[in-house]
Protein backbone atom coordinates (compact mmCIF):
# COMPACT_ATOMS: atom_id res chain seq x y z
CA UNK A 1 0.00 0.00 0.00
CA UNK A 2 1.11 3.44 -0.79
CA UNK A 3 1.92 6.00 1.79
CA UNK A 4 0.26 8.64 0.95
CA UNK A 5 -3.10 7.08 -0.29
CA UNK A 6 -5.83 9.59 -1.84
CA UNK A 7 -7.57 9.56 1.24
CA UNK A 8 -4.89 10.91 3.36
CA UNK A 9 -4.10 13.13 0.02
CA UNK A 10 -8.08 14.52 -0.37
CA UNK A 11 -8.13 14.85 3.81
CA UNK A 12 -5.25 16.91 3.40
CA UNK A 13 -6.26 19.35 0.92
CA UNK A 14 -9.50 19.58 2.34
CA UNK A 15 -7.60 20.66 5.88
CA UNK A 16 -5.69 23.31 3.84
CA UNK A 17 -8.47 24.51 2.16
CA UNK A 18 -10.52 24.72 5.31
CA UNK A 19 -7.41 27.06 6.71
CA UNK A 20 -6.75 29.03 3.80
CA UNK A 21 -10.67 29.94 3.62
CA UNK A 22 -10.62 30.88 7.09
CA UNK A 23 -7.64 33.11 6.93
CA UNK A 24 -8.57 34.76 4.02
CA UNK A 25 -12.43 34.98 5.55
CA UNK A 26 -10.83 36.73 8.39
CA UNK A 27 -8.55 39.01 5.63
CA UNK A 28 -11.55 40.16 4.05
CA UNK A 29 -13.89 40.37 7.07
CA UNK A 30 -11.55 42.66 8.75
CA UNK A 31 -10.61 44.64 5.62
CA UNK A 32 -14.50 45.96 5.12
CA UNK A 33 -14.82 46.61 8.86
CA UNK A 34 -11.77 49.17 8.61
CA UNK A 35 -13.27 50.67 5.57
CA UNK A 36 -16.34 51.24 7.54
CA UNK A 37 -15.91 54.81 9.72
CA UNK A 38 -16.82 57.42 10.54
CA UNK A 39 -16.14 60.33 8.44
CA UNK A 40 -16.18 64.16 9.58
CA UNK A 41 -16.82 63.56 13.15
CA UNK A 42 -17.80 67.40 14.87
CA UNK A 43 -17.30 66.92 18.72
CA UNK A 44 -19.56 69.40 20.02
CA UNK A 45 -21.28 70.97 23.25
CA UNK A 46 -25.09 71.27 22.52
CA UNK A 47 -25.46 73.06 25.83
CA UNK A 48 -23.96 75.89 24.16
CA UNK A 49 -24.91 78.08 21.05
CA UNK A 50 -22.22 79.09 18.63
CA UNK A 51 -21.15 79.78 14.58
CA UNK A 52 -20.65 76.93 12.52
CA UNK A 53 -18.15 73.94 13.42
CA UNK A 54 -16.60 72.40 9.96
CA UNK A 55 -14.77 69.35 9.91
CA UNK A 56 -13.45 68.18 6.34
CA UNK A 57 -13.45 64.44 5.14
CA UNK A 58 -12.91 62.51 2.29
CA UNK A 59 -15.45 59.53 0.91
CA UNK A 60 -13.93 56.36 0.63
CA UNK A 61 -16.85 54.61 -1.58
CA UNK A 62 -19.62 55.56 -3.40
CA UNK A 63 -23.16 55.02 -1.98
CA UNK A 64 -26.05 55.49 0.73
CA UNK A 65 -24.28 56.90 4.25
CA UNK A 66 -25.86 58.03 7.17
CA UNK A 67 -25.36 60.96 9.19
CA UNK A 68 -26.08 59.94 12.90
CA UNK A 69 -26.07 62.52 15.91
CA UNK A 70 -24.46 61.28 18.98
CA UNK A 71 -23.97 62.05 22.79
CA UNK A 72 -22.20 59.85 25.31
CA UNK A 73 -22.23 60.96 28.86
CA UNK A 74 -20.66 59.58 32.00
CA UNK A 75 -21.96 56.94 33.75
CA UNK A 76 -23.89 57.87 36.78
CA UNK A 77 -24.83 60.71 35.36
CA UNK A 78 -28.49 61.42 34.95
CA UNK A 79 -29.50 60.99 31.61
CA UNK A 80 -31.66 63.92 29.81
CA UNK A 81 -34.86 62.43 28.13
CA UNK A 82 -34.67 64.42 24.93
CA UNK A 83 -32.58 66.85 23.15
CA UNK A 84 -35.19 69.59 22.11
CA UNK A 85 -32.76 72.07 21.46
CA UNK A 86 -31.92 73.02 17.05
CA UNK A 87 -28.95 72.37 14.71
CA UNK A 88 -27.84 72.67 11.59
CA UNK A 89 -25.71 70.49 9.95
CA UNK A 90 -24.16 70.66 6.05
CA UNK A 91 -22.49 68.76 3.88
CA UNK A 92 -20.87 69.83 0.74
CA UNK A 93 -18.82 67.85 -2.38
CA UNK A 94 -15.18 68.99 -2.81
CA UNK A 95 -16.95 71.49 -5.50
CA UNK A 96 -19.10 73.19 -2.83
CA UNK A 97 -22.43 71.89 -3.93
CA UNK A 98 -24.73 71.26 -1.17
CA UNK A 99 -25.56 67.76 -0.68
CA UNK A 100 -27.31 67.46 2.93
CA UNK A 101 -28.69 70.13 4.84
CA UNK A 102 -31.26 69.40 7.63
CA UNK A 103 -32.19 71.44 10.81
CA UNK A 104 -32.25 68.60 13.89
CA UNK A 105 -34.86 69.41 16.56
CA UNK A 106 -36.73 67.36 18.83
CA UNK A 107 -39.36 67.12 16.16
CA UNK A 108 -37.32 65.44 13.32
CA UNK A 109 -34.44 63.40 15.12
CA UNK A 110 -35.70 62.59 18.55
CA UNK A 111 -32.16 62.56 20.15
CA UNK A 112 -32.84 60.53 23.52
CA UNK A 113 -30.34 58.57 25.81
CA UNK A 114 -31.32 54.98 26.06
CA UNK A 115 -27.62 54.09 26.75
CA UNK A 116 -24.19 55.45 27.68
CA UNK A 117 -23.54 56.15 24.38
CA UNK A 118 -26.64 56.87 22.18
CA UNK A 119 -26.54 57.50 18.68
CA UNK A 120 -29.56 58.68 16.61
CA UNK A 121 -30.36 58.72 12.76
CA UNK A 122 -30.74 62.36 11.27
CA UNK A 123 -30.65 61.13 7.27
CA UNK A 124 -29.53 59.82 4.39
CA UNK A 125 -26.32 61.24 1.98
CA UNK A 126 -26.26 59.82 -1.65
CA UNK A 127 -22.52 59.63 -2.65
CA UNK A 128 -22.57 59.24 -6.54
CA UNK A 129 -18.97 60.15 -7.21
CA UNK A 130 -15.85 61.74 -5.40
CA UNK A 131 -11.96 62.24 -5.90
CA UNK A 132 -9.18 63.02 -3.86
CA UNK A 133 -10.04 66.29 -2.61
CA UNK A 134 -12.05 67.02 0.46
CA UNK A 135 -15.46 67.32 1.28
CA UNK A 136 -17.35 69.40 4.58
CA UNK A 137 -19.24 68.42 7.32
CA UNK A 138 -20.49 71.85 8.47
CA UNK A 139 -22.67 71.92 12.12
CA UNK A 140 -24.29 74.82 14.04
CA UNK A 141 -25.96 75.06 17.50
CA UNK A 142 -28.49 77.61 16.84
CA UNK A 143 -30.38 77.06 19.82
CA UNK A 144 -28.78 75.09 22.91
CA UNK A 145 -30.55 72.83 25.44
CA UNK A 146 -28.44 73.15 28.74
CA UNK A 147 -29.45 69.78 29.86
CA UNK A 148 -26.79 68.82 27.29
CA UNK A 149 -24.37 70.71 28.66
CA UNK A 150 -20.97 69.47 28.76
CA UNK A 151 -22.29 66.25 27.94
CA UNK A 152 -19.66 64.84 24.42
CA UNK A 153 -21.79 64.89 21.49
CA UNK A 154 -20.93 64.71 17.56
CA UNK A 155 -22.19 64.91 14.31
CA UNK A 156 -21.01 62.29 11.92
CA UNK A 157 -21.09 60.35 8.36
CA UNK A 158 -21.04 56.57 8.77
CA UNK A 159 -19.53 55.14 5.67
CA UNK A 160 -21.93 52.45 4.10
CA UNK A 161 -20.79 48.83 4.66
CA UNK A 162 -20.71 46.36 1.79
CA UNK A 163 -21.69 43.44 3.63
CA UNK A 164 -21.92 42.79 7.22
CA UNK A 165 -18.70 41.36 8.70
CA UNK A 166 -20.44 39.46 12.06
CA UNK A 167 -22.70 37.22 9.86
CA UNK A 168 -19.92 36.82 7.42
CA UNK A 169 -17.68 35.88 9.73
CA UNK A 170 -19.87 33.28 11.22
CA UNK A 171 -21.40 31.81 7.91
CA UNK A 172 -17.17 31.31 7.27
CA UNK A 173 -16.73 29.46 10.32
CA UNK A 174 -19.39 26.83 9.27
CA UNK A 175 -18.13 26.31 6.02
CA UNK A 176 -14.58 25.83 6.90
CA UNK A 177 -15.65 23.79 10.28
CA UNK A 178 -17.42 21.56 7.63
CA UNK A 179 -14.35 21.41 4.70
CA UNK A 180 -12.33 20.22 7.90
CA UNK A 181 -14.38 17.89 9.59
CA UNK A 182 -14.66 16.21 6.31
CA UNK A 183 -11.25 16.42 5.85
CA UNK A 184 -10.19 14.50 8.87
CA UNK A 185 -13.10 11.69 7.92
CA UNK A 186 -10.63 11.02 5.27
CA UNK A 187 -7.83 11.02 7.25
CA UNK A 188 -9.51 8.72 9.56
CA UNK A 189 -10.09 6.53 6.56
CA UNK A 190 -6.39 6.24 5.60
CA UNK A 191 -5.64 5.43 9.24
CA UNK A 192 -8.30 2.74 8.91
CA UNK A 193 -7.12 1.62 5.71
CA UNK A 194 -3.34 1.19 6.85
CA UNK A 195 -4.10 -0.78 9.75
CA UNK A 196 -6.45 -3.06 7.75
CA UNK A 197 -3.44 -3.55 5.46
CA UNK A 198 -0.84 -4.19 8.35
CA UNK A 199 -3.56 -7.10 9.81
CA UNK A 200 -3.85 -8.68 6.28
CA UNK A 201 0.42 -8.85 5.79
CA UNK A 202 0.28 -10.04 9.39
CA UNK A 203 -1.74 -12.88 8.72
CA UNK A 204 -0.29 -13.82 5.21
CA UNK A 205 3.12 -14.20 7.12
CA UNK A 206 4.13 -17.90 7.41
CA UNK A 207 3.74 -19.27 10.95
Amino acid sequence: MKIFSKPFLLGLLLLLLAVADWKLAEYRGDAEQGRQKRLGQSHLDLGVAGDWVERSFSPTRRGLHSVFLESVYPLGKKSPEIFDGQMEVEIKDSAGKTLFEKKLTQETVSHRFPSPSSSTFAGNLQVESFDSNEWKLRVKISQMDPKFTGLHSSVYVQTPALFDTRSYRMKKRVESEGLAGIGIVFLLLHGGGRRQARSRSVRRKPG
